[in-house]
């Protein structure tokens, strides 16, 4: 496993932090700091973003040393933290990667570039570690190494460290419930459980970041669609498990949004921007009338692909997480700047 290093493109020749070294100004406005690079289950990712030098110091490169670039250099930076999963870090399945792969075609990516007319110079900083639980985001043991032992730990130590962050997303839960899904069935014993630490680990999580930064950072918390939808084509059996899935989502999304709206945070309200709870049939090609939600699922995900490296891959295609973005910034509304 790689040492704890960063891949950071977020203005150029900026030293941020130990072990986050800022590139040149062309590149795009990302930091990566997790450590690993992973797959959506947790197994390497080949071909993810290469690793940073850390430094002890500052590098200006050309490209700041006068006209543009300088007055680039001087505008003020803001920076969204962006705390998640795989999806966090725009995962997506390719060719030889059927779990998947981290892309610069995330949601967070979209929310940045969206969200730089409330705060011009936003820079996105992407804790996401693919695979992880609610549970390891808090506690530490993720399949990613981070500085300060876990990525939530990690986070709040950059959010000391740059107190003109101003934006946070917060994106878990999924992975914690996964496993009670598994096989195509669900296990109501192991969702009831989970769900219950969901609440009680999404609830730790949101106190430590209020502790950190308070009312300055605007933190908002993502519910979560239901990709298990898109195994309503698969015959008699996927088709049970997709109407089965529904409830589960539904009260996973309860419990999220309780936790949210009671530690004053923002929701983004993801299943609407999927039509979750739209059965409304509709003709679909190829596999005649299915259910609103179910057509949506498809559009905007992987899980009904006919390609063999994406078939039944849960993660959003370019188009869904355009709609996540678009639902984080309506939560955000009218917030005015920090």
């Amino acid at each position: 496993m790689a040492a704890a290093t960063a891949r950071v493109l977020i203005g150029a020749g900026t030293l941020v932090g130990v072990g986050v070294w800022v590139s040149g100004s062309a590149g795009p406005s990302t930091v990566r700091t997790a450590s690993s690079s992973t797959s959506s289950t947790g197994a390497p990712a080949t071909g993810a973003p290469a690793t940073g030098t850390p430094a002890t110091g500052v590098r200006l490169s050309g490209a700041q040393a006068t006209g543009a670039g300088a007055a680039r250099a001087r505008r003020p930076v803001t920076y969204y933290v962006a705390i998640g999963a795989s999806e966090s870090v725009g995962v997506q399945p390719m060719p030889g990667y059927r779990h998947g792969r981290r892309t610069d075609d995330g949601y967070a990516n979209d929310l940045a570039a969206a969200e730089r007319h409330r705060w011009p110079g936003l820079r996105l900083v992407e804790f996401g570690c693919p695979g992880t639980t609610l549970a390891a985001a808090v506690d530490g043991g993720s399949v990613c190494r981070y500085d300060h032992g876990s990525q939530l730990a990690t986070a709040i130590a950059f959010v000391r460290a740059h107190p003109s962050t101003v934006l946070v997303t917060v994106d878990l839960g999924f992975n914690d419930l996964r496993p009670c899904l598994a096989h195509e069935r669900v296990n109501g014993a192991c969702v009831t459980t989970t769900l219950r630490q969901i609440g009680r680990h999404l609830h730790l999580l949101l106190h430590r970041l209020d502790a950190t930064a308070g009312r300055r950072l605007h933190v908002v918390g993502l519910e979560h669609n239901d990709p298990f939808l898109g195994y309503y084509l698969s015959g008699p059996r996927g088709r049970a498990f997709a109407q089965a899935s529904v409830p589960v989502f539904d009260r996973l999304n309860a419990v999220l949004r309780m936790a949210y709206r009671r530690a004053g945070d923002a929701v983004a309200n993801v299943p609407e921007a999927f039509d979750v709870g739209n059965r409304q049939l509709l003709r679909m090609p190829g596999h005649g009338r299915v259910p609103a939600e179910v057509a949506k699922a498809c559009r905007l995900g992987w899980t009904c692909s006919v390609l063999r490296y994406a078939h039944h891959n849960v993660h959003p295609n370019d188009r869904g997480y355009d709609a996540i973005a678009d639902a984080a910034a309506a939560a955000l509304g009218g917030v005015r700047p920090s």
